[in-house]
């Protein structure tokens, strides 16, 4: 009621009347059951019920219960838009998508259905790119730790080993340069012959 309060007062600029204010509808999907019947979806209004009067038309308070649809049948949820939007917001599995694909042509659906699926991989892709990045710069710190420590004590083959290890990684020659940051053109010879390098004995 609160949010609904808000909500249809948003609606009354100052200096208005109160009968200028639109009707304020409120949906609330619920995956718990909220009312004691067995409909899945419930209307509530302001209406008196000793009278059988309604106090005003611009209220409005719905209910979806998604545990009330758990279990209904492939065939009834497609003659029921309600209960297949229901069904589409109780999916949480690719099975389920599927069913719900099949139950219903709604194309208003299917398009819903369609956003999930692309939000969802680009989630999975994001997860995935950051996890490479990450095992990137992790080898890079243990290589480049590796290096400059050889590089301290004067082993050129440190060097060597660490363009391999960008190269494995798939790392370009320029940014390769840029990680050694040489400041002659040795670094081109090194990148382009590190596999024929052989250290000095």
């Amino acid at each position: 009621m609160y949010y609904w309060a808000q909500m249809y007062a948003r609606d009354v600029k100052s200096g208005q009347q109160y009968s200028t204010a639109k009707k304020a509808m409120m949906l609330n999907i619920l995956n718990f059951n909220r009312t004691e019947n067995e409909n899945f979806c419930s209307n509530f209004t302001f209406y008196d019920a000793e009278n059988k009067l309604r106090l005003s038309d611009k209220a409005q308070i719905s209910f979806v219960e998604l545990p009330k649809i758990r279990g209904i049948p492939e065939e009834q949820i497609g003659k029921d838009l309600r209960l297949a939007w229901a069904a589409f917001f109780n999916s949480e599995t690719e099975e389920e998508f599927n069913m719900l694909t099949d139950a219903t042509d709604n194309e208003y659906i299917h398009k819903a259905m369609t956003v999930i699926r692309e939000l969802g991989a680009d989630e999975k892709f994001r997860a995935e790119a950051l996890s490479r990045e990450e095992a990137i710069f992790e080898r890079i710190n243990a290589t480049t730790t590796f290096y400059n420590q050889g590089k301290a004590e004067g082993r050129a083959e440190a060097t060597a080993a660490f363009v391999k290890n960008l190269k494995a990684m798939g790392m370009p020659e320029e940014e390769i340069r840029k990680a050694l940051s040489f400041a002659d053109s040795k670094a081109d010879d090194e990148i382009e012959d590190e596999d024929d390098y052989e250290p000095e004995m």
